[in-house]
This record gives structure tokens, C-alpha cells and sequence, in this order.
């Protein structure tokens, strides 16, 4: 029976419902409305929603991701980059190979983005050239690079050899990681990646802790601390995109719960039908929580958002529904029904590391 479910809910193209899906849909929703008299919910209904399966409750489109050839391509997936007001920074696919693009946030800290994504502060400042590394602006465009290190554009003559000494690196590293023949050879103008390079600057910047390993898979595991925020189908099965984000799709105005208590730290709406509004996440909440940690919602539906800035909330409290229908006022960089859930400072529990 389950290979039957599986074989006919994959069999309908995006944006299409088929009998099942739409059987199926109406259960989630009127499943998640008959749940939302209870501010919050209690651990009996948590425990409900979150043993909702992932494959059976999908409804509407999913984001568009930006594919290599919507940017400028140096060579083949070793640098991705386009025009912030046409890409959704927080949505584009980061592959380990590429370097990506974000969008500073309300309350950003230079070591928090960069040891959210894994990568050193000073492989930061060195690609975007900061001069202040201690004054982000609101809406500014960070480069991230793929690993700690410095993204090298070869010159004219220049060898393998001579960018391994520049940068105080291994030369095998550095072929190994831009997958060079064997003898490191390159064209100029290729963008590489240096592993673990280093620049010397006339003012060195302060020291700084260097996460390892793939981004945001070091984050802490709080097993148990995050409920799952709504219903629905995990897009890419849980793929990571943003930052340290998931997609959940499911029919606009499902409901939304806080994934754990906290304090909302920003409401950010918008009236805008514009894609790139608020930066591509539409309409937005940030809850902070007692342990540190952050989540936020983005693609709301407009009007639905029931919690202020500064307000306490409740596990299982009910904070928005689902929006994100495509040019509808607030939905962002989306083409279809869905959340985005991102946890900032531990792992997401709906991710796929």
C-alpha cells in the first residue's frame, strides 16, 4: 500500500493536486484547524502534529531555485553570483562548491553568520573586503565562501605553486577541492577555492573561531526542543537552503506554531508583491528563544500574523498561517503555498544534514 501511495502522489506535476493529494490535503487542513482552539497546544497535540508523516501532505508549488546559468558562472559551479534584487539569497540552493550570497538581518553579528555557515570571520572579511568588520548594515551583501579560506581568481601566468605560497596553503588541497587534473592545471581567469588559505593584511583582524565540516552540520542537536512548526511535505526532503532553512508546503492559511517558547524579536511584514520583498522571505517572524537560539517563519500570509514584537509565546502557539501563493502581496521569492523554517544557533530538526 505504501509503495502505491508514494508511485501516485509523485506522478502530478508541481502546482497540480491529484484525488489522493486533494483527499489527503483537506485531512491536514481540517486536521490542523480542529487543533487550533488550543493557545498553546498541549504535548498530547504537539505530539499529533509531529507524527504527521512527511510524504502524504503536500499541496501547491515549491520555491524556484536560481539554476547556475541565472548568474555569472567562472567556471563550472566553482562561483555562483547574480543581482540581489533579482535572486532570493536566503532560497538559493548552497552547493559545497559554490560561493553564496546572503542578505544581513535585523540583530546579524559577523561571527554568528559566519559560524552558522561554518566558515571563519576572516575568510568573510577577506572576500568582501570589509573595512569594518564590527558595522553590518541592515540589507547589506555578504559573500560566503564554501569553506574558510579565500576564493582566488588566477591571473596570467600564474601556477599552482605560486597560489598554494600566496595564500600559505596546499597545493594538493586546492586541486582536490576544484577538482583540477592532476597536474593543478587551470585557465585564467578561473575563480578556485583555496582551503584554509590565508591573506595578511597591514591590519590584521581580530581573531576568530573556525567552524569545520559541512555548514551548520556542527550546530548543536537539542533533540526534542523544536516542535515542528506546521503540516505538510518537506520540499527536497529536507534539503538545506538558506540559512540553515527548510521549505514545509502545504495549502495557504494552514496554520503556524512556534517551534518552542520564546520572545518575538521581529515581525516584518510587507505589502509588496515585488519577489525580492523583505529580501525574498515576504512577510517574516523571528521568535528568540530562553536557550539562545532563533527560528523564524517567512512567507506568510498577509493579515494572518497574530503576534506582535515583544510579545511572550508558547510552545505550539499559533503565530501565522501559510502563505506564499506567487505575487500575492508579502509571499516573497515563492511559486507556491509552503514555510520556510529556519533555526539559527542549533540544527534544525527538520533538516537533512
Amino acid at each position: 500500500m505504501s509503495l502505491f501511495v508514494l508511485g501516485f502522489w509523485g506522478s502530478h506535476a508541481e502546482g497540480q493536486s491529484p484525488i489522493f493529494g486533494e483527499f489527503v490535503s483537506d485531512y491536514i487542513v481540517e486536521r490542523a484547524a480542529s487543533l487550533a482552539g488550543a493557545l498553546p497546544l498541549n504535548e498530547a497535540q504537539l505530539a499529533d502534529i509531529n507524527s504527521i508523516s512527511d510524504g502524504v501532505a503536500g499541496y501547491g508549488g515549491l520555491e524556484q531555485y536560481k539554476s547556475a546559468d541565472a548568474g555569472l558562472i567562472v567556471q563550472d559551479g566553482a562561483f555562483v553570483a547574480a543581482n540581489p534584487v533579482d535572486v532570493n539569497w536566503f532560497d538559493a540552493v548552497r552547493n559545497n562548491n559554490e560561493v553564496f550570497q546572503y542578505i544581513v538581518q535585523e540583530g546579524d553579528a559577523l561571527s554568528l553568520i559566519a559560524a552558522d555557515f561554518g566558515v571563519s570571520t576572516e575568510s568573510i572579511i577577506w572576500l568582501n573586503d570589509l573595512k569594518n568588520a564590527h558595522s553590518l548594515s541592515l540589507g547589506q551583501a555578504l559573500k560566503i565562501p564554501p569553506v574558510s579560506g579565500v576564493v582566488h581568481v588566477a591571473r596570467e601566468g600564474e601556477n599552482i605553486a605560486q597560489i598554494a605560497k600566496k595564500y600559505s596553503a596546499s597545493e594538493e588541497d586546492i586541486i582536490a577541492y576544484n577538482n583540477l587534473p592532476a597536474g593543478g592545471f587551470f585557465s585564467p581567469g578561473t575563480t578556485l577555492i583555496v582551503p584554509d588559505g590565508k591573506i595578511q593584511l597591514a591590519a590584521p583582524v581580530a581573531a576568530a573561531p573556525t567552524a569545520s565540516g559541512r555548514p551548520f552540520s556542527y550546530l548543536p542537536d537539542l533533540d526534542g526542543y523544536y516542535f515542528r512548526p506546521t503540516v505538510g511535505t518537506l520540499s527536497r526532503g529536507g534539503a538545506i537552503h538558506g540559512r540553515n532553512g527548510i521549505d514545509i508546503a502545504n495549502q495557504c492559511g494552514t496554520q503556524i506554531y512556534a517551534a518552542a517558547d520564546g520572545t518575538v524579536r521581529t515581525v516584518s511584514l510587507t505589502g509588496s508583491t515585488s519577489r525580492s520583498a523583505n529580501g525574498g522571505y515576504g512577510n517574516f517572524v523571528v521568535v528568540v528563544h530562553p536557550n539562545g537560539t532563533e527560528t523564524l517563519y517567512a512567507h506568510l500570509l498577509a493579515n494572518s500574523v497574530h503576534v506582535a514584537e515583544g510579545q511572550l509565546v508558547a510552545k505550539g502557539q499559533i503565530i501565522a498561517q501559510i502563505g506564499g501563493k506567487p505575487y500575492s502581496a508579502g509571499a516573497g521569492y515563492s511559486t507556491g503555498c509552503h514555510l520556510h523554517f529556519e533555526v539559527h544557533g542549533a540544527r534544525n530538526p527538520l533538516a537533512k544534514y
